[in-house]
């Protein structure tokens, strides 16, 4: 029987736009907002498993400012992915412990997709660093993740906004930050993967529309400026900062939505 009523955090995919989550999350803390449940696709899923691990908000900024777009520029022999996706994980491993999921203090769960069985998988259980290297895999851009039997990517090909996810976790409030919408091509795509990444965000920001009707509160912060692969200290900071500045113009409506569902 269900007694306590749950409050869930669920973060969207997006790249270095994705930076904006830990602006978020850290307001979120300042103002002692419970989250009991972190979902998340992608870089969202990243961020999220930080969240979940415990790391602290000046830890998880250190986290982001280490990522530099070279680091996804590693040596490949796999043609099915222009990178191999190890510089990136080598950083990620620096911060994320090698645990399970099901070991954390807080409920968490990060989206892939199956090219073989081109259905969703959502990782609730299992190796953490293993969940965040699936749901990291943009196609194209990472060889895909072979796990079993699975032939994983990038989750946000099918669920970039994972709303249901927390539903079906037991989330009574879902409070969802989604960094795609603030993010529109203004100038012409520098590169290929540019040209890429774009094309496959028209596509994704329409599955939204259809899929993400679950949250009682979604942000988005505006991603003017920003681009899915601004690795740069100044863009990192600017990602955070617009994060901060969403939540802080919402956080009396959150704070009132949190109260009205949890003493019903």
């Amino acid at each position: 029987m269900k007694t306590k009523k749950k409050v869930a955090l669920v973060l969207s995919g997006g790249g270095a736009l994705g930076c904006a989550h830990i602006g978020v999350i850290k307001v979120l803390r300042k103002y002692g907002i419970p989250v009991d449940i972190i979902v998340g696709t992608s870089m969202g899923g990243v961020v999220g498993a930080g969240m979940a691990v415990g790391l602290s908000t000046e830890d998880m900024i250190k986290f982001a400012l280490k990522f530099r777009t070279i680091d996804f520029f590693d040596v490949n022999f796999n043609t099915s992915g222009l990178f191999s996706g190890k510089g990136v994980m080598k950083i990620i491993n620096k911060f994320l412990p090698d645990i399970t999921i099901q070991s954390l203090n807080t409920t968490f769960a990060c989206v892939a997709c199956d090219l073989y069985s081109e259905k969703e998988v959502v990782f609730t259980t299992g190796s953490i660093r293993d969940a965040v290297r699936a749901t990291l895999s943009i196609p194209g851009v990472f060889v895909p993740f072979q796990k079993d039997d699975m032939l994983l990517v990038d989750g946000g090909m099918l669920n970039n906004l994972p709303e249901d996810v927390a539903m079906k976790l037991g989330a009574d409030v879902i409070i969802s930050c989604d960094v795609l919408s603030g993010s529109k091509v203004n100038s012409v795509p520098k590169n290929a993967i540019d040209s890429f990444l774009s094309s496959i965000n028209l596509a994704t920001k329409e599955m939204q529309k259809l899929k993400s009707v679950y949250s009682d509160i979604c942000l988005k912060p505006d991603m003017d400026g920003l681009g899915q692969f601004s690795f740069a200290d100044k863009k990192t900071l600017l990602a955070i900062r617009r994060g901060e500045e969403v939540a802080e113009r919402h956080i009396a409506e959150i704070i009132k939505i949190i109260k009205q569902k949890l003493s019903t």
